[in-house]
Protein backbone atom coordinates (compact mmCIF):
# COMPACT_ATOMS: atom_id res chain seq x y z
CA UNK A 1 0.00 0.00 0.00
CA UNK A 2 2.80 2.39 0.82
CA UNK A 3 5.39 3.29 -2.22
CA UNK A 4 8.77 1.17 -1.68
CA UNK A 5 10.88 4.16 -1.79
CA UNK A 6 8.43 6.08 1.14
CA UNK A 7 9.34 2.96 3.15
CA UNK A 8 12.43 2.86 3.34
CA UNK A 9 12.19 6.33 4.89
CA UNK A 10 13.18 8.66 2.10
CA UNK A 11 11.81 10.21 -1.01
CA UNK A 12 11.76 13.21 -2.67
CA UNK A 13 14.94 14.53 -0.92
CA UNK A 14 12.90 13.82 2.21
CA UNK A 15 13.04 11.49 5.05
CA UNK A 16 10.00 10.59 6.44
CA UNK A 17 9.28 9.35 9.97
CA UNK A 18 6.48 8.01 12.26
CA UNK A 19 6.38 7.29 15.86
CA UNK A 20 3.50 6.39 18.29
CA UNK A 21 2.52 9.62 20.48
CA UNK A 22 1.31 9.55 24.43
CA UNK A 23 -2.43 10.78 21.90
CA UNK A 24 -2.06 9.03 18.55
CA UNK A 25 0.75 9.30 16.25
CA UNK A 26 3.35 12.00 14.41
CA UNK A 27 4.24 11.79 11.02
CA UNK A 28 7.34 14.03 10.18
CA UNK A 29 9.24 15.23 7.48
CA UNK A 30 12.56 16.64 6.99
CA UNK A 31 14.87 17.10 3.64
CA UNK A 32 17.76 14.79 3.34
CA UNK A 33 19.87 17.77 3.12
CA UNK A 34 18.26 21.16 4.21
CA UNK A 35 18.62 24.14 1.52
CA UNK A 36 19.73 21.33 -1.19
CA UNK A 37 16.08 18.99 -0.81
CA UNK A 38 13.97 21.60 0.65
CA UNK A 39 13.36 24.91 2.88
CA UNK A 40 10.38 23.45 5.08
CA UNK A 41 9.93 20.43 7.49
CA UNK A 42 6.65 18.93 8.13
CA UNK A 43 5.01 17.50 10.83
CA UNK A 44 1.25 16.01 11.05
CA UNK A 45 -0.70 13.71 13.73
CA UNK A 46 -4.04 12.21 13.88
CA UNK A 47 -5.65 15.91 14.04
CA UNK A 48 -4.63 15.12 10.17
CA UNK A 49 -3.53 18.88 9.77
CA UNK A 50 -0.23 19.31 8.25
CA UNK A 51 2.30 22.17 9.83
CA UNK A 52 5.44 23.45 8.26
CA UNK A 53 8.27 25.63 9.74
CA UNK A 54 10.12 27.60 7.15
CA UNK A 55 13.54 26.64 8.50
CA UNK A 56 15.79 23.72 9.72
CA UNK A 57 14.13 23.13 12.63
CA UNK A 58 11.96 20.12 13.01
CA UNK A 59 7.94 21.06 12.79
CA UNK A 60 6.02 19.89 15.56
CA UNK A 61 2.35 20.06 16.71
CA UNK A 62 2.45 23.70 17.28
CA UNK A 63 3.63 24.62 14.19
CA UNK A 64 2.12 27.05 11.87
CA UNK A 65 -0.38 25.07 9.58
CA UNK A 66 0.94 24.62 5.73
CA UNK A 67 -1.07 25.77 3.24
CA UNK A 68 -0.50 24.99 -0.69
CA UNK A 69 1.79 27.13 -3.06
Amino acid sequence: MIDVALARGVKGGYRFGVGVTSTGYAVHAEPVIYATNGTRTFYSDQTMVVRENNSSEPATAVSPESHPN
